[in-house]
């Protein structure tokens, strides 16, 4: 694909920061060697003085630099130089220097099949079906020219190519200007960009025309050529020469999609900025203020407050391509551990909300009781406060929750007046019986005394076995058979009345 652009300031200053991955050396023509004394014409200043160029076919492509505008000072035509010299006058696409190449050439003296290359040794060959955008920029000599051509063409090869005369190198380059297509711009810069698919091995460029004239088209451009004196006769297409660069292509990249904290700082795409490729960072949808960079790179550093998905748009030899990168902020799960309640005493208490999201990053911890369950139920036995915490992957968040206990019935009790602690299983134990309400004993207190007022039992337990008497002592002794006497003491937790029983039971064995 070819695609012929007019020159952008934007495009040019970002290829100066981003040159690393040029395959074409010596790109821009800064580094030069030999160059000419002062507003010399010695008619040899060509692009071998370049470093890493070279001329296939016996010609002699200039090379120009601000070098010679400063060294012949008030000089108003340097020979070689920037912006002004023999040629025409043009500032340097990029940096201080630029080469030439003459696409058509022939007139009163000149042969009809002349052409003008250049050529140079890519800093590495070219790998098998991967795809290149090659791109350099064109702009029409305005005083030596007097025609326009569509005629720039790149080959590839992975060896260089050459021809002893200044005639046509006949090869069929991969990349080029559409036909038709005029470089016709004198004032400024064209850029001549396309994609190449490499067969594998190529090394070598060749830039110019390699075309015969019957198959080059030219279009009379008035008012330039002022060298010459017998224009239109004269068929005249030479072009400045600047920025040329190989490099291979990829789509464009924002990145894989990603779950962080909000306040955290994403870095969006990667540092790979293509030579003289355009990028554009738009947010498509959420946090719009959320870009910290210049959204020009091929990178940037996202700090969204709200999950957002990030637009990338690439423009690389004249192709655009598209990547989304959404980074999500999760919704923090927050810790519920429910409404404060009031229960029965015995009755238990479902604590924790229902989530319908599948936390499944999340920890749940429950005290004074030892859970990791989102819900829980409970039974206390006196008013509890209980804590949720929740960590979630960002925050850990808590909720408490009281549970009141309720006295909601008095107990009902009856106090046995004889027992058998024989061993038969049947009646060996002695203990306040309760029939309903046994939570609602409160300070439950029971003394058991012989018939000489010596104290044989005692507890404070209303539940087996520690509430029973068995017929023994409290050293452990069997009691004999007669009559004993208790005294019973509690509180009723619904009234919180006190209570008090007396009374006598009898011991049978």
């Amino acid at each position: 694909m070819i695609c012929i652009s007019l020159f952008s300031p934007l495009l040019g200053g970002l290829g100066l920061g981003v040159a690393q991955n040029n395959l074409v050396p010596n790109w821009s023509f800064e580094n030069i060697q030999n160059f000419p004394p002062p507003c010399a014409l010695t008619g040899n200043e060509t692009i071998t003085d370049a470093v890493g160029w070279m001329n296939p076919n016996n010609t002699t492509p200039d090379i120009f630099n601000e070098i010679d505008t400063l060294k012949c000072g008030g000089d108003t035509c340097p020979t070689l130089g920037v912006p002004a010299n023999v040629a025409g006058w043009q500032y340097a696409h990029t940096g201080k220097g630029y080469a030439d190449i003459a696409v058509l050439d022939h007139g009163i003296s000149v042969a009809a099949t002349y052409r003008g290359y250049v050529q140079t040794q890519l800093t590495d060959s070219l790998r098998k079906t991967k795809t290149y955008c090659m791109s350099l920029y064109v702009s029409l000599m305005d005083a030596y020219s007097t025609y326009a051509s569509s005629r720039v063409g790149v080959y590839f090869s992975p060896n260089a190519v050459s021809s002893s005369s200044q005639y046509i190198i006949s090869v069929t380059p991969q990349v080029e200007n559409p036909y038709g297509n005029f470089l016709n711009n004198y004032t400024g810069w064209t850029a001549v960009q396309g994609t190449f698919t490499a067969n594998g091995g190529e090394n070598y460029i060749t830039i110019g025309n390699f075309y015969d004239d019957a198959n080059t088209d030219a279009q009379f451009i008035s008012g330039i050529g002022a060298l010459w004196c017998c224009a239109p006769n004269n068929y005249i297409s030479v072009y400045y020469l600047d920025d040329v660069s190989v490099v291979e292509y990829t789509n464009a990249f924002a990145g894989n999609d990603t779950n962080v904290c909000v306040g955290s700082k994403v870095n969006l795409g990667n540092s790979n900025t293509a030579f003289a490729a355009n990028y554009n960072w738009s947010v498509l949808k959420g946090d719009s203020s959320s870009l910290s960079l210049n959204d020009t790179l091929s990178f940037n550093i996202a700090q969204p407050k709200k999950t957002t998905t990030y637009l990338l748009q690439k423009q690389q030899c004249g192709i655009y391509s598209f990547d989304t990168l959404t980074i999500h902020i999760p919704t923090s799960i927050i810790a519920k551990a429910g409404n404060d309640t009031t229960i029965c005493i015995g009755d238990s208490a479902l604590l924790g909300v229902y989530n319908p999201v599948n936390c499944y990053w999340c920890s749940y911890n429950w005290q004074p009781v030892q859970s990791q369950s989102p819900q829980i139920l409970v039974y206390p036995h006196a008013n509890t406060t209980y804590t949720l915490s929740v960590k979630d992957s960002c925050f850990t968040t808590f909720s408490n929750v009281t549970v009141n206990i309720d006295y909601c019935q008095s107990p009902i009790v009856s106090v046995p007046n004889i027992f058998t602690p024989n061993g038969d299983g049947i009646n060996d134990y002695w203990e306040l019986i309760v029939t309903s309400g046994q939570l609602s004993i409160l300070n439950y207190k029971c003394t058991i005394y012989d018939r000489w007022g010596i104290k044989v039992f005692s507890t404070d337990k209303t539940q087996m076995p520690q509430a029973a008497w068995d017929g023994h002592t409290t050293a452990g002794l069997a009691c004999s058979e007669g009559t004993y006497y208790y005294v019973i003491s509690y509180t009723d937790g619904k009234t919180n009345e006190q209570k008090n029983l007396k009374g006598f039971l009898t011991l049978v064995r």
